[in-house]
C-alpha cells in the first residue's frame, strides 16, 4: 500500500483527530438518529462501504468518478467513498491497518484509538455508548 504521508495521518495523535472528526462522527450522526433496532443493520452496511472504498484505492480519480455515476452516487455517498478511501490510505500509511486486514478493521481500530482519549470523544459530540456499542459490534464472532 501506499507508504507516503498522507493529510491527516501524519502520526498516531493526528490520526486518532481525523478519525473523531470524520469517520466517527459519520457513524455516531447516523446511529444516534436511528432506532437502536437498526444499528446492527447500518454498522453492517458501513464494513460494506469499507471494502467498496477499498476497492476504489487502485483505481484513478477519473475512473473513480465514472462508477460513482454507474452506481448514482449521490454528492454525500461520493464524499463519504472518497473520505474511506482517504482513510484507509492514512491507516495503511501509519501501519496501524495492515494489508491482511479486512477493510472494515477500520472502524474498531478507530474506536479503541478514540475511547483511548475521553476529551475526544466530548470535543466532536461524540457519544460513548454509540462508541462502545460499534467496538463490540465488530468484536463479537460473526453471525449468519
Amino acid at each position: 500500500m501506499q507508504e507516503a504521508k498522507v493529510w491527516g495521518f501524519e502520526d498516531i495523535e493526528s490520526a486518532r483527530e481525523y478519525l473523531a472528526k470524520y469517520l466517527l462522527n459519520y457513524i455516531n450522526m447516523e446511529l444516534d438518529a436511528l432506532p437502536k433496532e437498526e444499528w446492527n443493520k447500518t454498522l453492517k452496511t458501513w464494513a460494506k462501504i469499507c471494502l467498496f472504498a477499498y476497492d476504489m484505492l487502485s483505481k484513478k480519480d477519473e475512473e473513480r468518478q465514472e462508477l460513482y455515476k454507474k452506481y448514482n452516487f449521490d454528492p454525500m455517498m461520493v464524499g463519504i467513498a472518497e473520505d474511506l478511501r482517504h482513510t484507509l490510505l492514512g491507516m495503511y500509511s501509519l501501519r496501524i491497518l495492515k494489508e491482511s486486514d479486512k477493510p472494515y478493521k477500520l472502524i474498531p481500530m478507530a474506536v479503541d484509538m478514540v475511547l483511548q482519549r475521553s476529551e475526544m470523544i466530548k470535543a466532536y459530540g461524540l457519544k460513548k455508548e454509540i462508541l462502545e456499542y460499534i467496538r463490540d459490534f465488530f468484536h463479537k464472532p460473526p453471525t449468519n
